[in-house]
C-alpha cells in the first residue's frame, strides 16, 4: 500500500517557495509539517537545530529535524 504524500508550499504563507533554512523559513516548514500531519491523525515533533557557520555555503544556517521515516510518520495521535 502506498501512501501519497504532497504538501502545498503555498499554503497560507508569505514565503511561498522561500528560504527554509533561515530562521523564519525554518519555523514555517516545522509549523507545516506537524499541521500537515496532525489533520491527518499523527503526532509529528519537528525539532530546529542551528547549525553552525559553514564555509561551503558561506552562511549559517537553521535545520529541521524531525521522527519522520522514509517522510512518513511512525505512530497515529494518542498511541
Amino acid at each position: 500500500m502506498s501512501l501519497a504524500v504532497e504538501l502545498d508550499w503555498t499554503m497560507n504563507s508569505d514565503l511561498g517557495h522561500g528560504n527554509f533554512t533561515d530562521r523564519q523559513g525554518a519555523k514555517e516548514l516545522k509549523t507545516r509539517v506537524e499541521a500537515y500531519w496532525r489533520e491527518r491523525g499523527h503526532e509529528v515533533h519537528v525539532l530546529l537545530v542551528e547549525a553552525p557557520f559553514s564555509s561551503a555555503i558561506r552562511s549559517a544556517r537553521d535545520d529541521t529535524r524531525s521522527e519522520l521515516v522514509d517522510g512518513l510518520p511512525r505512530r497515529r495521535s494518542g498511541t
